[in-house]
C-alpha cells in the first residue's frame, strides 16, 4: 500500500548502496528520500534536516499532499507575473 502512496506522488524506486529506495525531486526543497521497512516508511529531506517515519499509508498520503501543497505555494511566490 505504501508503494501505491509513493507512485501516486511520483517518486521513482532507486538503489543506493544495494538499499532500494524511492525518490523524488521538488525543485524548493530539494530530494526527497523514502525508504520502506514492511509497514513502516521512512521519509528524509537532507536538505532541511528533516526526517519522519510513518506506520500508516492514510498518513503518508496526507503528508505527502501537505507538501505539495505547501511547496506550490512557496514555488507561486517566486513567478514572474506578466501585466
Amino acid at each position: 500500500m505504501l508503494e501505491k502512496v509513493l507512485r501516486r506522488h511520483k517518486f521513482l524506486p532507486v538503489k543506493r548502496n544495494g538499499q532500494r529506495l524511492y525518490f523524488r525531486h521538488s525543485i524548493a526543497i530539494g530530494g526527497i528520500y523514502v525508504s520502506l521497512r514492511g509497514r513502516i516508511a521512512e521519509v528524509k529531506i537532507p536538505e532541511i534536516n528533516f526526517s519522519y517515519t510513518f506506520n500508516a499509508a492514510s498518513r503518508l498520503e496526507k503528508f505527502l499532499r501537505a507538501l505539495e501543497r505547501n511547496v506550490e505555494d512557496e514555488s507561486s511566490m517566486f513567478l514572474p507575473v506578466a501585466y
